[in-house]
């Protein structure tokens, strides 16, 4: 995570570059990957909606982290703890 010049916190970008490799390659088969990512994108339709689950995983992957990165402000929220927690 980095600050720029508005003081904005911003994830590095290389951690996105981790959440496409992890995505892509947590699940072996493309059926459980697709209801892990339905499952914890549930409350974000906005994002389900754009992805294209005939795509390869690696593709959608991909789409979904462009989708996150370009909207960064609104799906991250510096110094919130998870919803785990």
């Amino acid at each position: 995570m980095h600050e720029d010049s508005g003081r904005r916190k911003t994830i590095d970008p290389s951690a996105y570059l981790a959440l496409l490799e992890g995505l892509t390659h947590i699940f072996w088969n493309k059926g459980p990957y697709e209801l892990y990512l339905r499952a914890m994108l549930r409350d974000h339709s906005e994002l389900l909606s754009r992805l294209d689950f005939g795509a390869t995983k690696r593709e959608v992957s991909g789409q979904l982290v462009n989708l996150l990165r370009a909207n960064e402000a609104c799906y991250f929220v510096a110094g919130r703890p998870s919803s785990t927690q």
